[in-house]
């Protein structure tokens, strides 16, 4: 059976093992050699949750299934065959693009927003492509005081909150984030996509950005199911020519 080394898994491998206590520093020489079958996947586990891979090679081909894991393949020519997934319906690149697309587009939403600590967060607009909602919204920071982000987090949550009852409150995962920024001083907008759904009249969609500090501050926007039933249908024109 044909084995090949690849060299440039030196460098992987310090990004694998970068998630574990290293008691001395190592050379390029010094490091761990390992060697990829074309025909076999090469696993390889570590006892903390690998957090860089770094794969300086066109010719092996891996994925991180668990925290602590990476698998890696040497890639035949013929291999070299774009694949899609029938479970999912918008690749990331789609995204990205439409995403960009709404970011630059002038906002059509006027009247959703909300005021807090001098800072204006306002909905510009929605867009419904396939299964996704492109939910486009901007901060205005009127203060001089830069903003540090340490949370952005989308629920849905009850409209009205009782004393005597337990609000219910669920946590959305975006599906794409445009912009990942850290910070901001004036201004920020971003556009998040989220699978479509549907809720009652009596919850709402929220947006919240928090800062980084313990008594940082925190804004939220919230949407009705109002306003996302009005969601445009996506124009190809938006689409400009990269």
């Amino acid at each position: 059976m044909c084995m090949r080394t690849i060299k440039s898994l030196g460098a992987l491998l310090l990004g694998a093992l970068s998630a574990v206590p290293v008691m001395a520093q190592q050379t390029y020489e010094e490091m761990e050699q390992l060697t990829v079958n074309e025909q076999v996947t090469t696993v390889i586990t570590a006892s903390e949750p690998v957090r860089f891979v770094d794969i300086s090679t066109d010719k092996v081909v891996g994925d991180q299934p668990i925290n602590n894991t990476i698998r890696l393949k040497q890639i035949l020519p013929e291999e070299k065959i774009a694949y899609n997934n029938p479970s999912v319906s918008m690749s990331t690149e789609d995204m990205a693009k439409y995403a960009r697309s709404i970011w630059n587009s002038t906002a059509r939403i006027r009247n959703v927003s909300t005021k807090q600590h001098r800072m204006t967060m306002r909905l510009n607009n929605i867009y419904s492509v396939g299964e996704y909602f492109f939910i486009d919204f901007s901060i205005e920071n009127r203060t001089n005081i830069r903003f540090d982000i340490d949370e952005l987090r989308v629920k849905l949550s009850d409209k009205k909150q009782s004393k005597a009852t337990n609000a219910q409150m669920i946590e959305l995962t975006p599906a794409f984030v445009l912009d990942q920024s850290q910070t901001f001083k004036y201004g920020y907008r971003n556009v998040i996509v989220l699978k479509k759904m549907t809720f009652p009249n009596d919850k709402v969609l929220s947006i919240e950005l928090s800062e980084k500090q313990i008594s940082g501050r925190a804004i939220t926007l919230n949407i009705d199911y109002e306003d996302v039933l009005y969601a445009d249908s996506f124009n190809s024109v938006l689409l400009k020519e990269e």
